[in-house]
């Protein structure tokens, strides 16, 4: 299998898509390519998605950004072919995924973009739906998490501490933190917790200095 992105950016993005539908032993033998080109001009933003192999389909389509995406052209350029690409792998295997074309973590976050832009929990519920593929059920789950959150008193003392853990026994092939197995990478643990420590020490007295509470710790990668 290869995917091919005319931006080398999105590819690792790009690929995780496709991984939603086949498992990772699949992947490394699948007999399918993915090619994947857009072009912006001004505000228009043209693309054609191409599979070749043992499936032959090929999406073109053409978009106007609003202004507002153009400031974050890369970011609405990429969410554009996930949620194309996601469509193709659907009418290919006959599947659909209960968080639709999303990928990575933080559905949340998404949730609340929608809903500054939109002014609205429903509107930005439907827009998980109907834009980003998302089930009726996840995006409920959705809309209910940040509602509880709202009701959540802010007290600007609290902080909350995360510690990366660079490295894993294995790496997922749906994994989108920049981590790498530590079997490959044994020469950096020591230097890095060496590093580690010592940021962890002047973290604590940035704390203490600023009268901070730790609410939570969060330990991964």
């Amino acid at each position: 299998m290869q995917l091919i992105c005319n931006n080398e950016k999105f590819n690792d993005e790009l690929l995780l898509v496709v991984k939603l539908f086949y498992p990772v032993e699949e992947i490394e033998n699948l007999n399918l390519n993915f090619n994947i080109n857009y072009q912006l001009n001004n505000d228009q933003l043209s693309y054609t998605i191409s599979i070749t192999g043992d499936y032959t389909k090929e999406y073109s389509t053409t978009v106007n950004l609003t202004k507002l995406q153009l400031t974050k052209s890369d970011k609405y350029i990429k969410r554009y072919l996930k949620i194309s690409l996601y469509d193709m792998l659907v009418q290919l295997t006959g599947k659909t995924m209960p968080w639709g074309s999303l990928t990575g973590i933080r559905p949340t976050k998404l949730f609340y973009e929608l809903k500054n832009e939109l002014n609205s929990s429903l509107l930005a519920k439907n827009e998980l739906i109907k834009t980003f593929r998302v089930s009726p059920q996840k995006a409920e789950v959705v809309m209910e998490v940040t509602r509880n959150q709202s009701r959540i008193e802010i007290n600007d003392n609290l902080v909350d501490l995360y510690i990366n853990i660079p490295f894993c026994t294995t790496k997922c092939y749906y994994c989108s933190f920049i981590s790498a197995p530590i079997n490959q990478c044994q020469q950096y643990v020591e230097p890095y917790i060496d590093a580690l420590l010592k940021e962890l020490d002047a973290t604590k007295q940035i704390i203490n200095q600023r009268n901070y509470i730790v609410k939570s710790i969060y330990i991964g990668g």
